[in-house]
């Protein structure tokens, strides 16, 4: 057996045992104006939603 392979590759997280402590997903998100594009496909998100509900329902 190689040295190496004693050694522990992952944290019992499953993280690699050399990953820094900062996890990027613990930062806050920088607000900002939305911009067009994002609005227009949350916007189309709903109006399919919709649809799909009154073709479902009705």
């Amino acid at each position: 057996m190689a040295d190496d392979d004693a050694e522990w590759r992952f944290t019992p997280d499953g993280e690699p045992a050399d990953a820094p402590d900062a996890d990027p997903f613990d930062a806050d998100p920088e607000p900002g104006s939305p911009s067009f594009e994002n609005a227009f496909f949350v916007l189309l998100g709903v109006a399919a939603t919709v649809a799909v509900f009154a073709i479902t329902f009705l």
